[in-house]
This record gives C-alpha cells, sequence and structure tokens, in this order.
C-alpha cells in the first residue's frame, strides 16, 4: 500500500510540473506583455513624422486621433515630476532634433486616459505605435530596456530594430 502512495505522489508530480511548464510556454514567458516572442517586422512611421524634428505635448484626445486614423508614431510616456522620466524626454527631443522628426509625448494623466494603461504598467516608457496598433514599449522595470533610457543613440537604437528610415 506504501509503494502506491509513493508511485501516486510521483505521478501526480510529475503530471503537476508538466502542467506548469505548459503554461509557462504557452504564456511566452513575461515582460512586455508577449510583445518581445513576435517577430520584428520593420515599418515607416507616418509621413508627417518626419516634419519638424521636436517633442510635441499631446492629450489623451490628440492621441486616439491617431491611433483612430492608423497613423504609425513614436510616444514618450511620463509623469510631470519625477527625476527618472528626465533622461528618457531629454533622449527623445535630442533624438527628434537630431533625426528631423516627430516624437510625441503623453504626461502621466492624459496616458491614463488612453488604451495603452492597459499594457504599459510604469512610467516613464517609450512606445511605438504602428498603424494605430501598439507594437513595442520600453518597460521601466525591466533591466535590459535601461540602455535605450539613458541616450539618444540608445533610444535610436531601440527605434531602429523596428523602424525603417
Amino acid at each position: 500500500m506504501k509503494n502506491f502512495w509513493i508511485i501516486g505522489g510521483a505521478v501526480v508530480g510529475v503530471v503537476a510540473f508538466g502542467v506548469l511548464l505548459a503554461v509557462i510556454l504557452c504564456r511566452g514567458g513575461v515582460g512586455n506583455s508577449g510583445m518581445v516572442d513576435k517577430p520584428v517586422e520593420k515599418f515607416e512611421l507616418s509621413e508627417e513624422m518626419y516634419d519638424d524634428g521636436e517633442l510635441v505635448e499631446i492629450t489623451a484626445r490628440d492621441f486616439n486621433e491617431l491611433v483612430a486614423e492608423k497613423k504609425s508614431f513614436v510616444v514618450v510616456l511620463h509623469m510631470v515630476i519625477c527625476p527618472a522620466e528626465f533622461p528618457v524626454t531629454n533622449s527623445a527631443k535630442e533624438l527628434a532634433h537630431s533625426e528631423g522628426m516627430v516624437i510625441y509625448s503623453l504626461v502621466e494623466d492624459e496616458f491614463k486616459q488612453t488604451e495603452l494603461v492597459r499594457e504599459v504598467k510604469y512610467l516613464p516608457s517609450v512606445a511605438l505605435i504602428r498603424e494605430g496598433e501598439l507594437m513595442d514599449y520600453l518597460d521601466a522595470e525591466a533591466d535590459e530596456d535601461l540602455s535605450y533610457y539613458k541616450t539618444a543613440e540608445g533610444l535610436k537604437e531601440w527605434i531602429g530594430k523596428w523602424v525603417n528610415k
């Protein structure tokens, strides 16, 4: 009888481990809501994103209109006063000027009125929108994204993984 319980316990343990492993693999791991597992398919930003070379503050309404119009663009998501957001905002501003591109900016209160709040959990962040759809974003909690926050060159490298220019 003792052997029955030992064998039964071992079988239950193996099955439980298999189920747990299957759940982890089917979910695609963790990070950026599974976006990391999608193949990178480069795209062009909308034509008007190469007009002025500036960081432009927009409202949630402006953002939602861009999404409804199926525009492709870059948006910095940040808090009004936070030392952590300064480098990414500064990097985005520098990149916009050096590359002659428009990068949008949403402050936290406006960000909370968009659908981005469902995916992006921590600010500051930068999101890439392709034809109105969120393609990827920088995760403020992910060590692997840290280098992209610090400099315009780092941000350009990250955007370049997704965007043709």
